[in-house]
């Protein structure tokens, strides 16, 4: 993720960054330059936070593959963005599921969303921790799946977040 007080990206910022592959753009950015992901060809997804930027040519040339995500409720957006395929990133926890809690194999965490939108699944012994463990990273199948901790038993406080990849 880019820090929150980035407002614009630079002509060609991720200029061939071929090992990039996947991106949170914050609200904060207005602007985002020619070619900044030009040539990016392991870029799958850019997620933003906020309203659409402005955009400079060729932002997604030379073969990036990107698909854009934009969150619920942001404005602006349309079927498409600098010609990339705009999806609704909205994966969503559903604790109210007869399905959710704890069960023999494990605590299981039922999740809805836009059918296969890429996420991960992470859990941590605190919310503020530096590591957090990966229970998942992959996608929302068919916009519905449940994700099992199988360890959660073993620690005494337990606390899950789902992101992008």
């Amino acid at each position: 993720a880019l820090g929150s007080a980035v407002a614009m990206l630079g002509s060609y910022s991720f200029f061939n960054c071929t090992h990039l592959t996947s991106l949170e753009i914050p609200r904060s950015v207005g602007r985002i330059n020619e070619g900044a992901f030009y040539a990016c060809t392991g870029l799958s997804g850019v997620f933003f936070q906020g309203t659409p930027p402005g955009f400079g040519p060729d932002l997604f040339g030379g073969g990036t593959p990107a698909t854009v995500y934009r969150l619920p409720g942001t404005d602006g957006w349309g079927t498409t963005y600098a010609g990339r395929p705009v999806v609704l990133w909205n994966p969503t926890l559903q604790s109210s599921s007869p399905d959710f809690g704890p069960a023999p194999d494990g605590f299981r965490l039922p999740l809805t969303g836009t059918p296969d939108i890429p996420i991960s699944v992470n859990a941590a012994a605190r919310l503020n921790a530096l590591l957090w463990t990966p229970l998942y990273r992959g996608v929302l199948t068919n916009g519905a799946m449940t994700v099992i901790d199988p360890d959660w038993s073993s620690i005494p406080s337990r606390f899950y977040r789902v992101g992008p990849p």
